[in-house]
């Protein structure tokens, strides 16, 4: 199995679960709060951790008890977060509101994320050199984000960017050293400074790809997965059909299950389904990491994820002899 490098935030989020989101200038009361370690970089870490993967955790933390919860979460599945930094600023903290049709938002506070820096990048480089496969997201500095895509691109490494919290349009540059990129529909919107993904989802897609997207693997709520690459090839894969309680980490799994497939030699597509199917797994449950399905259940869909894809290679190449 291919090695995965994590590189991103650790926040402790703050989860309240409301009837509805409140409007702007209303106070509202939560039914109860939960306190949980989180942040995009370690959700997908600890899904990866959680899958088996021999995966390892690059960020920082606060020299604070949210960020030892932090690193103790994810030791928990088998990550390594031997290279994560603890440093004197507070861990990163998320606060979020989940509403009664499991709808969210979330405000991040990024704490000891802010000072994952390019000279962190270069500290760590003949560490990341050793993976093969490399997971960024964008609750670290941009500036970071970018470099790493740039110098770890140039090593040949396969390079998936979760492109959350989406800041608006993003440098070409960032978007050609990105092997896949994995927005949700609001982001995709925010990308491409367009409204268009609400009445013309091809034409959003159009617009990353022309910019130099190699992949891109677009979540549309529920009308599943878009599969967009640059000479206008699409393939919708259907969302599965399950109660939702919580989207807080359907994006963070998708994208961990997408980086898992690749390492374990699944394709895209095949990637793509097995992360579908995690997702709708994780929205059936409140919160994120606590969401996660058992390594047992992980493993079951996965299995039946690459025993297809066996199925259908052996079926190509019967055509083929044919």
């Amino acid at each position: 199995m291919k090695k995965i490098a994590v590189i991103g935030s650790l926040n402790v989020d703050y989860v309240a679960y409301v009837r509805r989101q409140p409007r702007m200038g209303e106070t509202t009361l939560a039914s109860h709060l939960e306190i949980v370690p989180g942040g995009k970089g370690a959700n997908q870490a600890f899904v990866l951790g959680r899958m088996g993967a021999e995966v390892a955790m690059f960020g920082a933390v606060g020299d604070d008890a949210n960020g030892a919860l932090e690193l103790q979460s994810l030791a928990s599945t088998g990550v390594d977060v031997s290279h994560v930094r603890r440093l004197a600023d507070p861990t990163g903290m998320a606060l979020v509101t989940v509403d009664a049709q499991g709808d969210n938002c979330i405000v991040v506070a990024p704490g000891a994320n802010g000072q994952v820096t390019t000279g962190y990048i270069d500290d760590m480089m003949e560490i990341l050199s050793t993976f093969d496969i490399i997971v960024l997201q964008l609750e670290i500095p941009l500036d970071t984000v970018s470099y790493a895509a740039r110098v770890l691109s140039a090593q040949g490494k396969t390079v998936i960017l979760d492109p959350a919290p989406a800041p608006g349009v993003l440098p070409d540059e960032l978007i050609g050293n990105v092997d896949i990129i994995t927005p949700n529909r609001s982001e995709l919107a925010l990308l491409t400074a367009t409204d268009a993904v609400e009445t013309d989802l091809e034409a959003a897609l159009g617009t990353l790809t022309a910019q130099g997207a190699r992949c891109v693997v677009a979540s549309v709520g529920e009308s599943g997965v878009v599969v967009a690459e640059p000479g206008g090839e699409r393939t919708h894969y259907g969302a599965e059909r399950v109660p939702v309680v919580d989207t807080t980490g359907a994006g963070d799994s998708l994208t961990a299950a997408l980086a898992f497939g690749l390492a374990t030699g699944l394709d895209v597509g095949r990637s793509v389904r097995f992360g579908n199917r995690v997702a709708a797994s994780v929205v059936q449950q409140r919160g994120a990491q606590k969401a996660i399905p058992s390594a047992a259940e992980l493993y079951e869909i996965w299995a039946d994820c690459a025993e297809r894809s066996r199925d259908e290679t052996e079926s190509d190449k019967e055509t083929t002899r044919q």
